[in-house]
């Protein structure tokens, strides 16, 4: 049986710890990407980083990146959505408050998980 490691997945202690070891578990499998697991780590560091100077509490930070992990393409649309919204002028606050809404049940759903 090959073991295939999904790098989104990789919690990252273990990714590092596994840095080493990583080619012979994957032998003919996906290849190990120390960057992208780099790559995600350095985004929730900044993200929380941003959070937490926005006075969100470090539960719902943790909360929230579990969230954008579960589904990282609605976040991502969500974030253009705001975004295109800005343009166009407008409070970014009232921006992101509609643009949740009309996210709201898929975000609902994630939440339950």
């Amino acid at each position: 049986m090959k073991i295939l490691v999904n790098c989104a997945t990789i919690k990252a202690k273990r990714a590092v710890s596994s840095f080493g070891r990583a080619p012979a578990l994957q032998a003919g499998g996906k290849r190990f990407d120390p960057a992208t697991v780099h790559n995600n780590m350095l985004k929730e560091f900044f993200i929380k980083k941003m959070l937490k100077s926005k006075g969100v509490p470090d539960d719902q930070a943790d909360m929230m990146l579990g969230l954008i992990n579960k589904d990282p393409a609605l976040f991502h649309q969500i974030a253009e959505e705001v975004q295109d919204k800005l343009k166009n002028g407008g409070d970014q606050m009232a921006v992101t408050m509609e643009v949740m809404k009309k996210h709201e049940t898929r975000l609902k759903e994630l939440m339950n998980k």
